[in-house]
């Protein structure tokens, strides 16, 4: 049962981290947040969004490769489940990414939509693999 609240404290903290990213960077309250740079159609790009997928994908892989299940330096199950699902699972926000790629679509701003889809994808990725290189680096040098 504690892991269970530690997932929750998790996800509390990581939400409410999401939300200050949010503010930090202008965006609305009001779902979709769209806080950023204007489109060619007028429309603002969800950049906060962008932030907080980007940089949460970053410290999962960074994470991961320290303190996760395998890691250089493996947390307990509780800490793990605490970061990885509860800060990290909070903090990134899948669900209002997919709601805002479907309000460009709605609106018919369909390569607009693909290209910010395809874009973040990358980036997600990109960054959850630097965080991993930067992991593996600084265990090395640790290590040595």
């Amino acid at each position: 049962m504690t892991r269970w609240w530690l997932v929750g404290l998790g996800s509390l903290l990581g939400g409410t981290l999401r939300l200050l990213v949010g503010l930090l960077l202008g965006a609305s309250l009001d779902p979709p947040l769209d806080g950023g740079l204007a489109s060619s159609a007028g429309h603002a790009l969800p950049w906060a969004t962008a932030v907080a997928n980007i940089t949460g994908s970053f410290a999962i892989g960074l994470y991961a490769v320290l303190y996760g299940p395998g890691g250089t330096w493996p947390a307990g199950p509780g800490q793990q489940q605490f970061v990885m699902a509860g800060l990290c699972g909070g903090y990134t926000t899948f669900s209002i990414f997919s709601l805002e790629a479907l309000a460009m679509l709605s609106r018919g701003d369909v390569a607009l939509a693909a290209a910010w889809i395809l874009a973040n994808v990358a980036l997600w990725l990109g960054a959850a693999a630097a965080g991993m290189t930067l992991g593996e680096r600084l265990a090395g040098s640790m290590v040595d």
